[in-house]
């Protein structure tokens, strides 16, 4: 049975946090068995989930790199104590 958009999101999210090193874009996207197109669109979704959000309001999913390079990742936070 194939996995639901959501779920792909979901495992996609999990990978993240528990991958400091981020996740190859290519790799990514040939998992997902999108084009370009529906890829940029999966990252903009993932960008969107507001869990994923810092305390300064800004996404904390952030993409480096080029071509065959090209990594997602989650940027590091600063836990404060209160």
């Amino acid at each position: 049975m194939p996995y639901t958009p959501r779920q792909k999101m979901a495992q996609v999210v999990y990978r993240l946090l528990t991958d400091s090193r981020g996740l190859s874009c290519k790799q990514l996207q040939a998992e997902l068995e999108v084009n370009d197109r529906a890829f940029r669109d999966f990252l903009s979704e993932l960008k969107q989930i507001p869990e994923l959000f810092g305390g300064d309001g800004t996404t904390l999913v952030e993409t480096s790199g080029q071509g065959d390079n090209r990594r997602v990742y989650l940027r590091p936070v600063s836990i404060e104590n209160d």
